[in-house]
């Protein structure tokens, strides 16, 4: 690890940190977090047990770990992680906004802190609606629970999928999205050409998707995001389509 040659400038901006006992650096600036802490995180524990770490002064403010030269992370990602962090210590939830939940799992997810993973993904859930951003924070993440019901979203909107949906989403995905909806607005259209959208036949028909969808016990489909009776039918024919598969 790197040693600062200026370590009383870089103190100055030791301003996080509750008893903290291992220091770094991100951006030119201190924070601290208790080893204790750091052991329940699959990177820093092996980092910490290693020999290769160096001396008793390694993670101090005059010779602080310096996070920059071991993976990419910004300032302000740190901050809303140690937030997080720190309010989980003593059993409360920061007001935090959407980008500061994710940065602070981006980083929880990346340096393998599990607990506080699960912490702030059951936080963060109420606050990722929109259906691309759930997608685009599973797959960075690993939150594949997230990931049918988020498809359901996009099929049965109104608005078709864009091109800037198509280049998050990858070719196989969005070509599979893409067929799924022109499958329903296709069976929709017939339904209503022959039996209208208020008769028997159709209330049958409609009742009988959902009975499968009930049968449907995938973890996918059972997480607290609220889906429409439209999207929980759509469930059935995503959770069936290769392209979509959740590995």
């Amino acid at each position: 690890m790197s040693q600062t040659s200026q370590p009383e400038a870089l103190s100055k901006g030791y301003r996080f940190g509750l008893d903290p006992e291992v220091v770094f650096e991100v951006e030119g600036e201190l924070f601290g977090i208790p080893r204790s802490q750091l052991m329940t995180s699959e990177l820093f524990c092996d980092m910490l047990e290693s020999p290769h770490i160096g001396d008793s002064n390694e993670g101090t403010v005059e010779n602080p770990i310096v996070l920059d030269t071991i993976s990419k992370v910004t300032l302000t990602q740190v901050m809303s992680f140690h937030r997080v962090l720190s309010c989980r210590r003593y059993d409360t939830v920061p007001n935090l906004s959407l980008q500061q939940w994710s940065d602070a799992l981006h980083l929880a997810s990346s340096w393998g802190f599990e607990q506080l993973r699960i912490f702030i993904i059951q936080n963060i859930d109420s606050l990722a609606q929109d259906p691309l951003s759930r997608i685009r924070m599973a797959d960075e993440c690993g939150i594949k629970e997230w990931l049918h019901p988020a498809y359901a979203k996009l099929c049965a909107r109104k608005a078709p999928l864009t091109a800037e949906e198509g280049r998050i989403l990858g070719i196989e995905r969005y070509t599979a999205l893409w067929r799924i909806r022109e499958e329903d607005l296709k069976a929709t259209a017939e339904r209503s050409m022959w039996d209208g959208p208020k008769s028997p036949r159709a209330e049958r028909a409609a009742s009988s998707v959902d009975a499968v969808v009930i049968k449907c016990k995938s973890k996918c489909c059972q997480v607290p995001f609220e889906l429409s009776s439209k999207e929980k039918a759509l469930l059935t024919r995503i959770v069936k389509a290769r392209e979509l598969e959740v590995r």
